[in-house]
């Protein structure tokens, strides 16, 4: 009746999927240093919703006019890039989020770039 779920490794993890939604525990991974702030990615069929639990986390987002507008997360607050929004993650190493969006977001749904 009740499921558990926690992080298996590093990075983006995919933990649970139901009923057309999925949830993510994200955590520090190379691809979310600020050095690699450049690389941005967006979802062209699905919002994504982040809540920070730990550590430190920057949120950026960059409309179609390079137009950048950076948001430090607060903990336990919900944060959500609308769909086919550029965006990326700047986190600590302590950094523990969640994440969650459609089930269906797929690689060919997903654009990348650099600025």
């Amino acid at each position: 009746m009740i499921k558990e779920y926690a992080k298996e490794k590093a990075g983006f993890n995919i933990v649970m999927k139901s009923e057309g939604w999925q949830m993510a525990i994200v955590t520090y991974d190379e691809q979310y240093d600020a050095k690699n702030q450049m690389k941005i990615a967006r979802h062209m069929t699905t919002d994504e919703a982040f809540v920070l639990i730990e550590g430190k986390a920057t949120l950026l987002a960059v409309d179609e006019n390079d137009r950048r507008e950076e948001i430090s997360l607060m903990k336990n607050k919900i944060y959500v890039v609308e769909k086919a929004t550029w965006h990326s993650l700047v986190l600590s190493r302590d950094a523990v989020l969640i994440a969650a969006e459609n089930a269906d977001v797929v690689c060919e749904d997903t654009e990348r770039k650099v600025l």
